[in-house]
């Protein structure tokens, strides 16, 4: 014998779906992503150390000249900054729109009658500016569905310090650079003045750290609507 689930309605339907579709549901494609970052870290070494090798077989003089080169290794590192700073763009990009499809679900499904939209205006914001989509459904979500979510506050605040690096990233000017938490992001190995990514284990966590905040998001609306029914098979 085992547990079984059955969902309840249409509303469970599409919020479970949103998480478990093995397309393009949260779990399968955080996996997808771990999976991609940890595989394009292994390529590349194995590439860096071949490129090392055909640099060794070179002309004596010309392989002596780019193996002194200054910063040689790092500099062979600089491919694998670069898509991982790409990958954090699409995980956030992907974030950005889940979270969005899970608050429209509990929108449709929600007897209350206020628009997110209402908490994309200034005056939901301390510093008087407008809120970003994420703080917009992260604030619909928490006031009008479930006020349980307050609770993974520490979480929604990393999650903005990434949203910030993102901006950066796709941007790079100095307004975008002051806005990101550099001590944060020194502390989880992304270093030096400007922004550097030189391992995935940055990355892996930002895809965790996504993954938590829409895992909760769902197992709250099933536990508070009760969306979920168990049954003894």
């Amino acid at each position: 014998m085992f547990e079984g689930r059955k969902f309840k309605n249409d509303f469970a339907n599409k919020l479970n779906a949103c998480y478990e579709d093995e397309t393009n549901g949260v779990y399968a494609t955080c996996l997808r992503f771990k999976q991609y970052v940890q595989t394009l870290k292994d390529k590349i070494e194995d590439d860096n150390r071949r490129i090392m090798s055909e640099i060794k077989r070179e002309d004596e003089d010309v392989a002596r000249s780019m193996l002194n080169q200054e910063d040689n290794v790092n500099q062979l590192g600089f491919f694998t900054d670069m898509l991982l700073q790409s990958t954090v763009v699409a995980i956030y990009s992907y974030f950005d729109i889940k979270l969005a499809e899970l608050a429209r679900i509990c929108a449709k499904h929600s007897t209350k009658k206020c628009s997110i939209n209402w908490y994309g205006k200034k005056e939901h914001t301390n510093d008087n500016r407008t809120p970003s989509d994420f703080e917009k459904h992260h604030a619909f979500l928490k006031n009008e569905t479930i006020p349980e979510l307050a609770g993974s506050e520490e979480l929604f605040q990393q999650l903005l310090k990434w949203k910030n690096l993102r901006l950066f990233i796709v941007h790079k000017n100095e307004t975008k650079f002051k806005e990101i938490d550099v001590n944060y992001f020194r502390s989880i190995g992304i270093t030096q003045s400007w922004v550097s990514f030189n391992n995935e284990e940055s990355v892996i966590n930002f895809i965790e750290l996504a993954n938590r905040y829409l895992t909760s998001i769902v197992d709250l609306v099933n536990e508070k609507y009760q969306l979920v029914e168990y049954q003894k098979i």
